[in-house]
């Protein structure tokens, strides 16, 4: 809501329903899960965030050198599913799933997306909030608001200051592992800037840890 109170929230739920049902690999029925179980014919978008979504992947694939690779889903499958599904010590078991993994097996254009290798299948979980905040400011934008702060999960981004001498200020709470219950924060300043925070995910999450490649 705004200072006039005006409230979008309608707007925004509803931008982010007709992003879940393009892009989520978690509903069978969305764009991206029907092209994960499509052959390797020409695949047509028939949302308007497929492509876009896609042509930033492809960029930032490039410009890390493979280090983010939208392509890993099954390996994120084997890992996510129950503990016998795969032995990850075992290096034919992930190498056999690895043969499906690179973003050079898919090519598109503003039209339609195709494999060049059966058995490929996209998930763009990294990205996709990241997008969706950029869609809801620009949603914002077109109602006339300058001045924002949108959080979503694990990515923010905040345009503007909320007043003239101030920034918007964004509580991080780290996990620790030894402190369940911790309050341990930090707090960061937010001007003209967005930030996304690496949470905890799948096994082990008393022991959580990120890759970063800077290369």
């Amino acid at each position: 809501m705004d200072r006039w109170g005006r409230n979008y929230q309608e707007e925004i739920d509803a931008l982010l329903v007709h992003l879940q049902h393009a892009l989520s690999t978690s509903l069978p029925d969305s764009e991206l899960s029907r092209f994960n179980e499509h052959d390797c014919s020409d695949f047509y978008f028939e949302s308007p965030f497929f492509y876009p979504v896609f042509a930033k992947s492809k960029e930032v694939y490039r410009n890390t050198a493979g280090a983010f690779d939208p392509t890993v889903l099954p390996l994120v499958n084997a890992w996510e599913g129950s503990p016998g599904d795969i032995n990850y010590s075992d290096s034919l078991q992930v190498n056999t799933l690895c043969e499906c993994v690179s973003l050079d097996y898919i090519v598109a254009n503003a039209q339609r997306i195709k494999k060049l290798k059966e058995g490929v299948k996209l998930d763009f979980s990294s990205i996709l909030k990241g997008y969706a905040v950029d869609h809801i400011a620009e949603l914002l934008r077109t109602h006339g608001i300058e001045y924002m702060c949108i959080v979503l999960g694990s990515k923010a981004m905040a345009h503007g200051k909320p007043s003239k001498n101030r920034a918007w200020h964004m509580a991080i709470h780290p996990y620790v592992a030894s402190l369940v219950d911790a309050e341990l924060q930090i707090t960061i300043e937010l001007v003209n800037k967005a930030v996304a925070i690496a949470g905890k995910k799948g096994k082990n999450p008393s022991h959580p840890n990120c890759i970063i490649d800077p290369s």
